[in-house]
């Protein structure tokens, strides 16, 4: 823990010596302590710490030097600085002082204007070195969340793929990320009316942003293909989905295809990728970009023009990211088109990714490419397609259900919650979007409930990383008396078109007066602004111990709705 306050210690046997050096150093504003002796002085730094000593080096009783010698063999976070006094002035003397671990050194007799001097500059760069010391301390514990969050939202990343990626035989995928996250993925899953839904994408940027645009691609695309929409309504809802949700300069280009295995048709939606390419025989048929990136356009502007094509045993299908063609070489060309397409005439399904790597590598001059790199090759003669569809039961959605749990005293845990509502919320058959939704606003609803409710903690501390520190103290502290009288309790509320999210504490409340209202946000941290945000409509029960959200099962918020009080 580094000190606020930095204390001095003054050891001169002469006490007229001692105040003199003291009436020199008091305007400094220092907590000031004063040993006489050499004894006094070993009880002194036995028993506290000092940031500056000035030490005589003759003391009636002992050699101040043997103090400096005890205080060297302590172990401190950080090192008392040391001025030695003394009447000897030879060469020999100072060098044995700095040996010893003298940090400087004055002559008798005490100039007072030099002693203040340097005492004033010890403190500067004391604070200085503090400063640091708190700057690093905080970015460290910057660097430690983020850690945390980014390996938490790999997981979720990598779960969510996994969860919504079927691997089928036929198909053939590779990805190379250009950092931690990919921005491009490749996804295929089985409809239940037994045809194959395949997709790369490619959301703006890199890492986890990139990471972030495509989550809601993943949900919608993996739901409505087991509701078994057609492609094009998959399409629409994506970039529905992708131009509400996500910022204006955020958006994902796609190829997307549906393969029916009855009919042996292959129908292609290209927006915003290069060409995909269906192979046979060597020769390449061109499925060009005709729409823009899913999430640009909006329902006025959406094109949903697909190409259909006849498939036979002998082809292929191909589809690439950007980041493989426009990958620059070290005289700053671009990837030339015309390689990959020679390099595909000679490859079956199998071997043509690693074909096209092969000719990536080439041209690559670096470890790590410029941009995210995706491929995916589709072969229907090896597609095998599932021998029982996949069936959705839609009755909760035709009916009622509710949800109650109550958790008290020490068993107050937000993860206890979530993960008993989660279970709730995969057997409830609402979208993987409502799904999300409804989790980030229970984590944000109980976070609040046990923190402001059941604690009675002030979110204003949380102003930076000092406040952080003293807000999660009180924390441990007070839920280490939590008692049964203490409860927190989630309901959820399934109907036809809403889920209803009510969570309720045994707190006094914190809408204590109108300017409360005015300034909800503050005294219950950011969490219910990011709830405003999710819902079609949030009501706080003054004296605000309840809090109701409302989540729409088939879409997402108008402009006009907005925060209310009952």
């Amino acid at each position: 823990m580094i000190q606020q306050t930095e204390r001095l210690l003054i050891v001169d046997d002469q006490p007229s010596a001692n105040e003199t050096i003291k009436a020199a150093i008091e305007r400094l504003g220092l907590p000031i302590h004063q040993a006489y002796s050499h004894a006094e002085a070993i009880n002194c730094i036995s028993e506290g710490y000092y940031d500056f000593i000035i030490l005589d080096q003759v003391l009636g009783d002992g050699d101040g030097l043997d103090v400096l010698r005890t205080l060297r063999r302590q172990r401190h976070e950080n090192k008392p600085f040391v001025l030695i006094i003394s009447a000897k002035d030879s060469e020999e003397f100072i060098e044995s002082c700095f040996q010893i671990g003298a940090d400087d050194y004055l002559s008798k007799p005490i100039r007072p204007t030099l002693l203040r001097l340097k005492v004033k500059t010890f403190l500067e760069k004391r604070r200085l070195r503090r400063t640091f010391q708190r700057n690093n301390q905080s970015l460290q514990r910057l660097l430690v969340q983020m850690e945390d969050e980014t390996r938490m939202a790999r997981f979720i990343y990598d779960h969510l793929r996994a969860r919504y990626h079927e691997e089928v035989d036929g198909l053939y995928w590779h990805i190379q990320p250009h950092s931690h996250f990919s921005g491009d993925m490749v996804l295929s899953c089985s409809g239940a009316n037994g045809h194959l839904y395949g997709m790369v994408a490619d959301a703006t940027g890199h890492g986890l942003a990139a990471a972030l645009t495509m989550l809601p691609v993943l949900g919608v695309f993996y739901t409505m293909v087991k509701k078994g929409f057609p492609l094009v309504m998959i399409i629409r809802e994506i970039d529905r989905k992708v131009f509400e949700e996500s910022p204006d300069d955020r958006f994902v280009a796609a190829v997307l295809f549906e393969y029916d295995p009855d009919l042996n048709e292959l129908e292609v939606w290209n927006g915003g990728m290069p060409p995909a390419y269906w192979v046979e025989n060597g020769v390449q048929q061109e499925f060009i970009s005709t729409a823009l990136p899913l999430g640009l356009s909006g329902e006025e502007h959406f094109d949903g023009q697909t190409s259909v094509l006849k498939t036979n045993q002998s082809g292929f299908f191909m589809a690439i990211s950007d980041g493989l063609v426009e990958q620059r070489d070290v005289n700053d060309n671009f990837l030339p088109v015309q390689l990959i397409r020679e390099r595909l005439a000679q490859s079956h399904a199998a071997n043509a990714i690693d074909g096209c790597l092969d000719v990536f590598k080439n041209h690559l001059d670096q470890p790590t490419p410029d941009d995210d790199v995706s491929l995916m090759v589709f072969s229907p003669h090896q597609f095998q397609r599932p021998e029982t569809p996949i069936l959705i039961d839609t009755r909760l959605l035709e009916g009622n259900a509710l949800w109650r749990y109550r958790l008290c005293g020490l068993a107050l845990v937000v993860e206890a919650f979530l993960a008993a509502a989660d279970e709730v919320l995969k057997r409830w058959v609402i979208s993987l979007t409502t799904q999300q939704r409804a989790f980030t606003v229970l984590s944000e609803l109980i976070t609040n409930a046990i923190d402001h409710g059941c604690l009675g903690l002030d979110s204003n501390l949380k102003t930076d990383p000092e406040g952080f520190a003293h807000y999660f103290e009180k924390r441990e502290q007070r839920m280490a008396h939590l008692s049964d009288a203490d409860w927190v309790e989630v309901r959820m509320n399934l109907t036809s078109g809403s889920l209803i999210i009510e969570v309720e504490d045994s707190g006094s409340g914190y809408l204590r007066d109108s300017s409360t209202l005015l300034n909800l946000d503050a005294v219950a941290g950011r969490g219910l602004a990011l709830c405003r945000q999710l819902a079609t409509e949030l009501v706080v029960t003054p004296p605000g111990n309840m809090t109701m959200v409302s989540l729409s099962l088939t879409g997402s918020k108008t402009d006009e709705q907005a925060l209310s009080y009952s």
